[in-house]
């Protein structure tokens, strides 16, 4: 029984230290970056044409008498610059969409390699696209909430 026990311990210590040393090492960072609404402003944006928002940051669409909300950074994964991770990560925001007459339809944008149809949401006949958010995490530099930047563009289906 203790032969099995230490085969059993010897099996599952290197994945196990593995593991605790990539959660302890900064390659996650989940966290919830909410707008500082006291720096809030908009920007005018016109379709198939990429423009950018800071968190707390509006794109107004005037002939389509729509707005974007850049709302939050809800999670940044991305492997850091410097640093060595198990996965390249993702980068998650939080967007809200509104049309005069509509309610509001919250949505979440993925930037993580590979899989393009996550950056993506259809909302009406349009369908909205993040580009790429930066900047991109360094090892050891924490990104503030004032620095993200998210580029997107809003094309017609």
């Amino acid at each position: 029984m203790a032969v099995m026990n230490k085969e059993i311990f010897s099996r599952f210590s290197l994945p196990l230290i593995i593991s605790l040393v990539w959660l302890f090492s900064g390659c996650v960072d989940s966290i919830h970056r909410k707008p500082d609404k006291s720096k809030s402003s908009m920007i005018t944006a016109v379709t198939d044409r990429e423009f950018q928002l800071r968190i707390g940051e509006k794109a107004r669409f005037e002939s389509e008498r729509m707005e974007i909300l850049f709302a939050a950074v809800t999670e940044d994964s991305r492997c850091p610059e410097g640093a060595v991770c198990v996965w390249e990560g993702q980068a998650v925001i939080s967007i809200e969409i509104s049309r005069i007459g509509r309610p509001v339809f919250p949505a979440s944008l993925i930037n993580r390699k590979g899989y393009p149809d996550q950056a993506r949401t259809g909302f009406d006949s349009y369908q909205v696209e993040l580009i790429r958010i930066d900047p991109y995490p360094v090892k050891d530099k924490k990104i503030e909430n004032s620095e993200y930047i998210a580029a997107l563009i809003v094309s017609r289906l």
